[in-house]
């Protein structure tokens, strides 16, 4: 078997790249959809890499055996650490995902390192064409890896991989400054905690003094366009706490979840989320907000019908 071992390769890495920037397209599409706050990064990798890749010695690449899996790389960094499993969990609905190769470590309470969020999919057909060969041995694989991290954690992982990762040995001997890097990635995970509960925080405030606008955005944590909340609904939700309440309970995962099944095609705007929230929970149903929806809002109202008929549809019976 060790016969079979490649050692190097020659990359096509302009179909490599063309095929990052598909996926980037594609996956912008997506995310620009579900209304959450990223940002999206890709690389291609170069053929001085691959050939450094597959000269390491503790690895043995072989051809339909183990192939190299990373030749097209794709970061996603989100605004809020609770976004990373709804994002993959969209992303495992659009491309095929390769669990094996998946690496989602899960928190340890009596150690504390790095956790990665990086998955690995196969590149539709449809962007990778008929003939999947990257390179003229066969040795990359038709696939892609995503790496999910938040903002915070962004610049650490960038730093660590530059100085650490690359230079392992050297840290082995240096375990207090190793112990510190890990702490301040410590800082940066409790940080974004600490976003998370800093919003959540806000959002009930924002809830007990009636500041309506600014609840939905901080509840929800997407992105709205600039449009206020009009004075019919504000004036319903101060008349009416129970509903007032059923808005800001209203799960934020379930809200999304909708959005991306449905494919909404409708600008998002606080008077549409009230909308859609109306209509999907069944404890609401309030006929005044319907009323002013079909009144003032008739095409916004006719698209939620729509997308709700849309994922009920889809739904199990």
């Amino acid at each position: 078997m060790s016969s079979n071992v490649v050692r190097e390769a020659e990359l096509n890495f302009d179909k490599a790249d063309h095929i990052k920037r598909q996926l980037i397209l594609s996956i912008e599409d997506t995310l620009n959809q579900l209304f959450v706050m990223y940002r999206i990064f890709g690389r291609a990798k170069s053929q001085n890499s691959l050939n450094k890749k597959l000269g390491n010695e503790d690895k043995q690449y072989i051809p339909n055996i183990k192939m190299v899996e990373d030749i097209i790389g794709i970061r996603i960094t989100l605004y809020f650490s609770d976004d990373i499993d709804i994002v993959h969990d969209i992303l495992k609905t659009k491309f095929i995902c390769r669990e094996e190769s998946t690496r989602k470590d899960s928190f340890r309470s009596n150690t504390f390192e790095a956790t990665c969020h990086n998955h690995v999919f196969e590149i539709p057909e449809e962007i990778i064409g008929m003939d999947k060969a990257l390179d003229n041995k066969n040795i990359c694989d038709s696939t892609f890896e995503v790496q999910l991290r938040t903002i915070l954690s962004e610049g650490w992982h960038e730093v660590e991989h530059d100085f650490r990762y690359k230079n392992k040995s050297h840290w082995k001997t240096q375990p207090i400054f190793d112990r510190q890097l890990n702490g301040l990635l410590a800082t940066l995970e409790t940080a974004d905690w600490g976003m998370l509960q800093l919003f959540n925080e806000l959002a009930f405030s924002n809830y007990k003094t009636k500041a309506w606008d600014e609840m939905v955005k901080h509840k929800f944590r997407i992105r709205f366009d600039s449009t206020n909340l009009c004075s019919e609904i504000i004036e319903i939700m101060n008349s009416d706490n129970d509903f007032s309440k059923k808005i800001y309970r209203f799960s934020r995962k379930d809200l999304l979840s909708f959005i991306h099944e449905s494919k909404l095609n409708l600008p998002l705007n606080l008077n549409n989320i009230i909308f859609i929230i109306n209509e999907l929970d069944e404890n609401l149903n309030n006929e005044n907000i319907r009323s002013i929806a079909t009144k003032d809002f008739k095409f916004a109202y006719y698209k939620i019908q729509e997308a709700i008929k849309i994922v009920r549809a889809s739904s199990p019976c």
